[in-house]
């Protein structure tokens, strides 16, 4: 009987990492890791985050900046233009779509040592299997100090041409960024409920084996 339940406690541990990372067509994410220490510390600065597309249209891309971490200070956040929404100190963080042509958002930021932040890219230009027509779509996170200091990454969305200079719909996302920041792929952040399943197999796993000790 131990045995079974063990058995259920480690599928349950299995079920949950794979449902903390699942595979998602048409989704990209990125880690982004700005060291701000060459930047002025202290209050003044500012993160900007920005969509522009090319051509506007039906929303086939789409962004989600996400689970900041840092040692300075978020403040508040203000959208000036499009789509742009949220906060980066809520869960949802900022979202924001192509359908119109400038999207921005700026959020008060009292820089200090690093910043680190997820970007998910979402849509039908992205990733294997990807479709047009719209396309050249770039999206921009920018650190500002309070002099005239600044760093940051930027994504091209299907940023390659054919020989008569014509985009290619082939789903990639090119990457650019400044001194100071790491831009790399990364999987996706689990979800509370992911990291509570993963917990409670753990925690089942445990009491088993203890209980089976004491029995011994």
């Amino acid at each position: 009987m131990s045995s079974r339940i063990i058995s259920l406690a480690l599928a349950a541990l299995v079920a949950s990492a794979a449902f903390s990372n699942p595979v998602n067509a048409g989704l990209l994410t990125y880690e982004l890791r700005a060291n701000t220490s060459g930047l002025d510390q202290g209050p003044g600065g500012l993160i900007d985050i920005g969509l522009g597309a090319s051509t506007p249209g039906t929303p086939s891309v789409s962004v989600k900046v996400y689970s900041p971490t840092t040692d300075g200070t978020l403040g508040g956040a203000t959208p000036l233009f499009g789509t742009a929404a949220g906060d980066l100190t809520t869960p949802g963080g900022v979202t924001m779509n192509n359908s119109m042509l400038t999207n921005e958002l700026t959020q008060d930021f009292s820089v200090h040592s690093f910043f680190d932040v997820f970007v998910d890219i979402q849509g039908s230009e992205i990733g294997p299997g990807a479709t047009g027509p719209w396309t050249g779509t770039e999206i921009s996170i920018t650190i500002y100090d309070s002099g005239a200091g600044s760093e940051g990454a930027s994504f091209l969305v299907n940023p390659n041409i054919d020989a008569n200079g014509n985009p290619i719909i082939d789903g990639t996302v090119g990457t650019s960024s400044s001194n100071g920041v790491l831009v790399i792929p990364a999987t996706s952040v689990p979800e509370p409920s992911s990291i509570g399943l993963l917990g409670l197999g753990a925690v089942v796993a445990g009491g088993v084996l203890r209980r089976r000790g004491h029995a011994a």
